[in-house]
């Protein structure tokens, strides 16, 4: 994320917003901030922006489901700035936003074997939720103060979100019911199966859920823990209470109408993650990835062909045995001469590997012989009978890559 880097200079005000049904409330003051502050906003919240004509500098996704995607589809002309991702989301995001994209990586194996290739894509922390991945973001650009708009963790008004998000515009088109959507939502909260009884920030009673107190009690740890930075929630509604409360009104008062627009051209000037040179770069490095895991799988497929012959003999000969449980080793410690196409395979499952120390481990100690001999093929016939289906899925997978990147538009330049 080398352009972002130029907001870093000075300590510009930054806003994160949520989808949260406080939003409403005070969204459309958003247009006062008129570039004077950095808009950063969740996934959820990006078209109840733009229906507002507000246009958040940096939009957060991580979340890898198709689902997820739908929060973005349809914008990708009514983007002025940037999209920050997680590297593991949905491939037609970055089908239809490559223009706009900058991306993270979360640490994960196949990240850091693009890394590797293409040079740093640049690490941020995220836990459970895109807020998560949002606060740590702005932290990163060094905004000062971070206000939060829309961060209820709570069902205000008994709602889930606020209005315009991709919930409620596939309700209307599936229903053609407008003001059936908050029916809806009540329904969907009342069926909530651990649902917590609360108190706003204003000492009113309001619900929550489990699963939301975890992801505030979380961000409020990070937040508290910052004492030097200061932390405001203008959002106006919900239970976020461990930080400093102030209208939004007052906030654009005192930190953004007293700032200078922030000239935002110049990270137009510098290439996002999508560029010629990645492309082909990714290209090559996924090709070669396919073309071994190929190989392998074809070795699979004989190996496995020769550990059956073998199983089935009622005594395994000790002189043809012996080779083939040597072939079968190579072939094992040949998937791990390079730690990264280990790390691929057991990023999907450990399952097999983790079956074979474990069947192994009883042989420890023992010698092949006419008497052990069957048990030594029948562990090696599971590990890579269990083996063989995951190498054809990453065969797929890298295969699909070359196709979707070559399908992408032409790049900028």
């Amino acid at each position: 994320m080398p352009a972002v880097l130029l907001l870093v200079v000075v300590a510009w005000p930054g806003f994160i917003v949520s989808a949260g049904p406080s939003l409403d409330k005070n969204i459309l003051q958003l247009k006062k901030v008129n570039n004077r502050a950095v808009i950063i906003c969740v996934d959820t919240a990006l078209k109840p922006l733009l229906q507002k004509n507000i246009h958040p500098h940096f939009t957060i996704t991580a979340d890898p489901s198709y689902k997820n995607y739908l929060h973005l589809q349809g914008t990708e002309n009514r983007i002025n700035y940037f999209i920050v991702s997680d590297t593991a989301i949905a491939n037609q995001v970055y089908r239809d936003f490559h223009p706009h994209m900058f991306s993270i990586s979360l640490g994960k194996a196949i990240f850091r074997m693009i890394e590797e290739n293409i040079g740093g894509i640049g690490e941020v922390e995220a836990w459970g939720s895109v807020i998560s991945l949002a606060l740590n973001f702005a932290l990163f650009l060094g905004l000062d103060p971070i206000v939060f708009l829309g961060q209820d963790f709570a069902y205000t008004d008994m709602r889930n979100h606020c209005r315009g998000t991709s919930w409620e515009e596939k309700w209307i088109e599936y229903t053609r019911d407008p003001d059936g959507m908050q029916r809806k939502e009540k329904q969907s909260i009342t069926g909530v199966k651990k649902i917590v009884e609360n108190r706003d920030i204003y000492g009113n009673k309001t619900f929550s859920s489990d699963r939301l107190m975890l992801y505030k009690n979380y961000l409020a740890k990070i937040l508290t823990s910052l004492p030097q930075k200061r932390f405001i929630n203008a959002s106006e509604g919900g239970i976020l209470d461990e930080i400093e409360n102030k209208d939004l009104h007052r906030v654009l008062e005192e930190f953004v109408y007293p700032q200078k627009p922030i000239d935002f051209q110049p990270l137009f000037t510098l290439p996002v993650i999508y560029n010629s040179r990645n492309k082909n770069k990714l290209l090559t490095f996924f090709k070669a990835k396919s073309g071994f895991f190929k190989k392998y799988k074809r070795k699979l497929e004989e190996i496995i062909a020769k550990l059956d012959n073998a199983s089935q003999l009622a005594r395994p000969s000790l002189h043809t045995a012996a080779p083939l449980l040597q072939e079968c080793e190579k072939l094992k410690d040949s998937l791990y001469s390079n730690v990264r196409n280990g790390e691929i395979l057991e990023m999907w499952s450990q399952g097999p590997i983790y079956n074979f120390l474990k069947q192994s481990s009883r042989l420890n100690g023992k010698v092949p012989d006419e008497t052990t001999l069957p048990a030594f093929v029948q562990v090696f016939l599971d590990y890579f009978r269990k083996l063989l289906p995951l190498v054809s899925g990453v065969v797929q997978r890298f295969d699909t890559a070359v196709t979707d990147l070559k399908e992408i538009g032409s790049p900028r330049p």
